[in-house]
């Protein structure tokens, strides 16, 4: 017996509505912190006033359908809660109304989707794109991430790192400090200033782009990593080197931040450059995302040994603000780069004209002088004996061989024969 209809004031058009839906492929990271950001709702770890998480679960994979609780885990470098699931349905109330939403992988040939749909579920919840506009707003503010120091990392993966995406953890950079560094005043005067402009970024709204050129050991990485360590807190600062390949995810990640410092050690090893025939992919999708990169807060450090190595059109004014030539210290400098490194009455006094010379004609940088005082502090404390201008001179002379100089020819012969 079908069920009887009582039709006399009953019409179509009643039972139709329209509810809104979105849908949108995220990066990676959204797609982490938006799962993160509905399991602290919904545990009351986090209270966020304008969206309530009514129910969330996780499903194993696309395939098996029976919901479970969420697998949770937290990332010990960061504190990050990651949702290991990932498959989670949500029922949310968004501005007083209801919808549905939904977080799943796709797995394509040589790319992974993060997508997110939200549905309405009812006629008067016309707001899904806001919710997940708004869900992507509060899972970067409320992420641990924001205004800390990131390095990323080299994937192990083939598969992974065919699909462009990259890895994350907390950098840890508190060995720099700018007064371990010795830093001529012109240079010291624009590393200043770059550190005002980020710590006071609300006021200024001048982002700055730095570019380091000069000779290993000339302190350039020091330098950026004493920058950020002045910053703490005040940016999110992104390390990453030049041999970075996945360039699109580099730039999609540091998007997300407000204020970002992105810093790449050996650019030129990302660019390329056409001058010596090395117009590449890499280089173009460079350009094209640092000029489309005119976000106010968008910072950049970057480090070179060659200048000349850096395509002209990556590094010319309006993507660079200065290219900072970070020479070999000067001779006059020796001495007092010594004494900021020690306050070893003896070992300074070992520093003699004569001495002072030697280094002169190796042309040392400044990083062999504060290996040299770092040695003579450890002979100092428990070879004292040794202390004297010739040993010194001999450490000297060994220690630039080491380092810069080819070694003598072996005739064949190699390891050591005891007699």
């Amino acid at each position: 017996m079908e069920p009887s209809m009582d039709t006399e004031n009953y019409t179509v058009e009643d039972q139709q509505f329209t509810p809104s839906s979105y849908e949108e492929n995220l990066i990676h990271y959204h797609y982490e912190f938006i799962k993160s950001l509905l399991y602290r709702i919904r545990s009351e770890i986090l209270q966020c006033p304008d969206c309530h998480v009514i129910r969330i679960t996780g499903m194993s994979d696309g395939f098996h359908h029976k919901p479970k609780l969420i697998s949770v885990t937290i990332e010990k470098s960061t504190g990050f809660i990651r949702i290991i699931d990932n498959y989670i349905t949500s029922t949310v109330l968004f501005e007083k109304q209801l919808y549905d939403l939904s977080m799943f992988v796709s797995f394509r040939t040589q790319r992974i989707d993060f997508t997110i749909v939200v549905l309405g579920l009812d006629p008067a919840s016309k707001q899904s794109e806001e919710l997940v506009q708004f869900l992507k707003r509060e899972a970067v503010r409320n992420s641990p991430y924001r205004n800390q120091m990131l390095q990323v990392l080299v994937d192990k993966s083939a598969y992974a790192d065919s699909i462009g995406d990259i890895y994350v953890e907390a950098a840890n950079i508190t060995e720099d400090s700018l007064g371990d560094i010795y830093l001529p005043a012109q240079i010291n005067d624009h590393v200043q200033l770059f550190i005002k402009s980020v710590i006071h970024y609300n006021e200024s709204k001048q982002p700055l782009r730095y570019l380091f050129a000069g000779k290993p050991g000339t302190a350039k990485t020091k330098i950026i990593r004493a920058i950020a360590k002045a910053c703490t807190g005040k940016a999110t600062f992104i390390f990453s080197t030049g041999n970075e390949r996945r360039i699109e995810s580099l730039f999609e990640f540091a998007e997300m931040f407000s204020p970002v410092v992105l810093c790449i050690d050996d650019i030129d090893l990302m660019t390329g450059s056409r001058s010596e025939g090395l117009y590449t992919p890499r280089l173009a999708s460079f350009l094209q995302k640092l000029d489309g990169f005119v976000r106010q807060d968008f910072f950049l450090l970057a480090t070179t040994n060659d200048k000349r190595l850096v395509d002209l059109a990556a590094s010319r004014p309006g993507r660079f603000d200065l290219v900072i030539d970070v020479n070999l210290i000067e001779p006059r400098q020796y001495l007092e780069l010594v004494k900021s490194k020690t306050q070893n009455v003896d070992i300074i006094n070992l520093f003699d004209n004569e001495v002072l010379s030697l280094l002169e004609v190796k042309k040392v940088t400044g990083a062999f002088i504060a290996n040299i005082v770092k040695h003579l502090e450890l002979i100092a404390l428990f070879e004292s004996q040794k202390m004297s201008r010739e040993y010194l001179a001999t450490m000297i002379r060994e220690s630039h061989q080491g380092f810069y100089e080819e070694p003598e020819p072996t005739n064949g012969r190699v390891g050591f024969q005891m007699s």
